[in-house]
This record gives structure tokens, C-alpha cells and sequence, in this order.
């Protein structure tokens, strides 16, 4: 499936160096390590350490695997923890972190077309996930507060400002590359939660048909990204005249 620069570029899968305890070790390095500013919608500010491992792929030559970072919570204090074992159709993005009356929310995209999927092709395309008795629930989009809306957690890639700011990345940094994003047009949700119905094709879904039924590729040839298109519309797009599943 040929995949478009706007594609490489929202989900930002650069390999490059590895980051240990602030400073630049390696190009070949098989871990990629450093700490970021997340800002918060209420002006607050957490600190996330991360740590990403890199395996053999393509189309660089290699790839994510297991992601993880770790942070103290702003209101009770203690450690939080959330990671990705890097399982083909299973992995995860994350591109928002904030809370909201003490609850934390995560938000992330599908790191690639197999995963997003694998996982069903959700549309909007963002798999959303609250922090609940000390784990990571998966919740519908609704349930994520409407105030939550402005990409604010880095992740990786990002070497470049890893690699200038050795191992400490500032929210504004993250800031800067995501109003860059925000500005992109196609790549508008990758800098913000753009809750307006998405074509799943557009998004590089390999099976349509395992969440919206047979022939529905048919149907959605054609049809572009649907930002324009209204739930209602997008859904008569997906089903037709036919009553079914809400994607």
C-alpha cells in the first residue's frame, strides 16, 4: 500500500540515535531514553521519563518496538507507569496526557496501518485509555472531556530536539512541533483530538470490511478524508441504506 509523506510525517517513525541520562550515545544504540515536559490544559506540568526501544524493520532499516514512560501523579503523588510491549497489531502512540477532576487520560494513535487494523479502524483514529484504580482503561472518545484537545506528549520520534536538548525536552518544543503539525491541513489531527468522522482508508486501514462490513472498501473509494462530512453523512457513506455497528 502506498503510503503518502502527509502518512511518515503525522506518525513521525524517524530512527535515528539513543538518548542515555541526557547526553547522545550512540547512532546505533538499540534504546532511545530522555525525560519531556508535558503541559497540562490547566497550566500545570508533569515530567515524563521515557524509553523507547528500537528493533529491525523497515522502512529505515529499523523501528519502534516496547515504549514506555513513567511520571509522578500530580494530585496523589505517586508513580504511574504506561507501556506498549511493541506486538505487531498492537501498537500504540501516545499523543496526549492530561487530567481532569484528578482523572488522567491518555490518548494515542496506531503506530502503523497493521495496527490501526488490527485494532479495528476506529474513526476518529484515536484509541483513548483513563487511569482507574492503577491501570489503563480503554474508554470511548466521548468519555475523554471536551477541554482535553491540544497534542502535548512528544514521544518519539522527536531525535532532534532530544539530540539539542540533551535528554530534556521542553513544552515548548513539544508545543512548536505540534503547531506545525496543526497547521499541515491533512495533518491537522495529529496536532490536536479532531472529533469529526474520518474516512479509515485515510488513515492507511488495510480491512475496512473486519469493522464496517462487506463491500464498504467499494463504498469509500473516492471519498477523501470525510472532515467535512457529518456523523450521520459519513455513517450513510459507510453502510448505505443498511442499519449498522456505529464505527
Amino acid at each position: 500500500m502506498m503510503r503518502s509523506a502527509k502518512w511518515w510525517l503525522g506518525l513521525g517513525v524517524f530512527i535515528g540515535l539513543s538518548v542515555l541520562e541526557g547526553t547522545v550515545e550512540s547512532a546505533n544504540a538499540k534504546t532511545v531514553e530522555w525525560r519531556e515536559e508535558v503541559a497540562l490544559h490547566d497550566s500545570g506540568k508533569i515530567i515524563v521519563a521515557w524509553r523507547v526501544e528500537l528493533v529491525p524493520g523497515e522502512p529505515f532499516g529499523s523501528m519502534l518496538g516496547a515504549k514506555r514512560f513513567t511520571f509522578t501523579h500530580p494530585t496523589t503523588g505517586q508513580p504511574v507507569v504506561w507501556e506498549n510491549a511493541g506486538k505487531i497489531g498492537s501498537r500504540l502512540s501516545p499523543t496526549l496526557l492530561d487530567i481532569d477532576a484528578d482523572r488522567l487520560f491518555l490518548v494515542m494513535h496506531a503506530q502503523s496501518p497493521t495496527d490501526y487494523s488490527e485494532m479495528g479502524c476506529p474513526t476518529p483514529p484515536y484509541f483513548v485509555f483513563r487511569y482507574d484504580s492503577g491501570t489503563w482503561v480503554r474508554v470511548a472518545l466521548a468519555d475523554l472531556p471536551s477541554r482535553l484537545s491540544k497534542a502535548n506528549l512528544l514521544g518519539y520520534p522527536g531525535e532532534q530536539l532530544i539530540r539539542e536538548s540533551k535528554g530534556y525536552v521542553t513544552a515548548a518544543q513539544v508545543e512548536a512541533r505540534f503547531d506545525a503539525l496543526r497547521k499541515g491541513g491533512d495533518t491537522e489531527h495529529y496536532g490536536r483530538i479532531d472529533r469529526r468522522i474520518r474516512n479509515p482508508l485515510s488513515e492507511g486501514c488495510l480491512k475496512p470490511e473486519r469493522g464496517y462490513g462487506p463491500g464498504s472498501y467499494a463504498r469509500m473509494r473516492g471519498t477523501g478524508n470525510w472532515l467535512d462530512k457529518t456523523e450521520e453523512e459519513a455513517l450513510k457513506l459507510l453502510w448505505g441504506d443498511r442499519q449498522g455497528a456505529k464505527p
